[in-house]
């Protein structure tokens, strides 16, 4: 009996921990949506250099990358290295899509004056479940 390999799209969760519940449910849902999601507290084996495997093994090989945008984002290392204008182009260059999303429209105005220029929708709690098609869809297209 041949086993067939469903091939689908990775997508790259850029986040702060703070906002681990957030990620969490949209992970969740992305699966249910046939797309993997690349977070690092699954993908990231212990013992590993999580700056070496989310910039070698996580991004690169992804067919897009979420970033959520929140107070707690814009004010972590980690997601900023993530977001670096020099990756941003890199990532364009490679074909990888890069999709912003902000908490609230205030994180907006924070924002770099390169991401303020993407569309950057407010996807938060409220609006979740009317936003994860498009979002989704997305990936998908991206793919």
């Amino acid at each position: 009996m041949k086993i067939l390999k469903i091939n689908k799209p990775k997508v790259f969760l850029s986040h702060s921990k703070k906002d681990a519940k957030f990620i969490e449910k949209l992970s969740s849902d992305l699966r249910k949506c046939q797309i993997d999601p690349w977070l690092d507290t699954d993908e990231i084996r212990d013992g590993r250099p999580w700056l070496q495997v989310i910039f070698e093994e996580g991004i690169p090989t992804c067919d897009a990358v979420i970033v959520y945008l929140t107070n707690n984002s814009l004010n972590s290392k980690l997601v900023s290295k993530e977001i670096d204008a020099a990756l941003i182009e890199q990532l364009s260059e490679s074909g990888i899509s890069f999709l912003p999303y902000v908490s609230t429209g205030r994180i907006r105005a924070k924002l770099r004056s390169d991401i303020k220029s993407l569309q950057c929708r407010e996807w938060n709690n409220k609006n979740y479940f009317y936003l994860l098609p498009s979002v989704v869809s997305e990936i998908w297209r991206s793919y």
